[in-house]
């Protein structure tokens, strides 16, 4: 198995550290880790800062799982990186992904006061500065198998976004 970890806007998976994950869980699963970093803060859309634009960073991470190409390939998002771990599972061909309560949308729940960093995300790509596709038509046409969204307590903001 390889696992596409998208980190958060922390850098993270929601608190977690990804030294910590990879112990965790990854060694436990004989598993390859790729951690990626969104360090624009543009939940992907603009690319890996150090790779390129969001096809740079697409073909990027496809020429690496050339060499993992007897494996499984999941993807996971923690928070801000839930976005990206089905954005990309679409472009790679990846059949699962895992997310842990992150947005799936930048509309829903856009009056929130805790996730105004997706109100400016949004104010981007109303600017034509960074493209968002709607998650759920890519997801459909892509096919993807299975999703496994895992949200903490009641927060209504993960809910909604979980149920898009």
């Amino acid at each position: 198995m390889t696992i596409i970890g998208f980190a958060g806007l922390n850098h993270q998976l929601n608190g977690i550290g990804w030294t910590m994950f990879d112990r965790a869980v990854a060694s436990k699963l004989n598993a390859n880790l790729i951690v990626v970093k969104d360090f624009h803060r543009r939940l992907y859309l603009a690319g890996v800062e150090s790779i390129g634009d969001f096809n740079a960073t697409v073909a990027y991470l496809r020429e690496v799982l050339t060499e993992f190409a007897d494996t499984r390939v999941v993807t996971i998002g923690g928070s801000g990186g839930v976005f990206a771990a089905i954005n990309f599972a679409c472009e790679l061909g990846v059949d699962q992904v895992v997310a842990t309560a992150g947005p799936t949308s930048l509309k829903i729940g856009e009056s929130s006061e805790d996730k105004q960093v997706y109100q400016k995300i949004a104010a981007d790509v109303d600017a034509g500065l960074i493209p968002c596709p709607d998650l759920v038509q890519r997801v459909t046409a892509a096919g993807i198998r299975r999703i496994d969204f895992f949200v903490a307590g009641k927060h209504a903001f993960d809910y909604a976004q979980m149920r898009n």
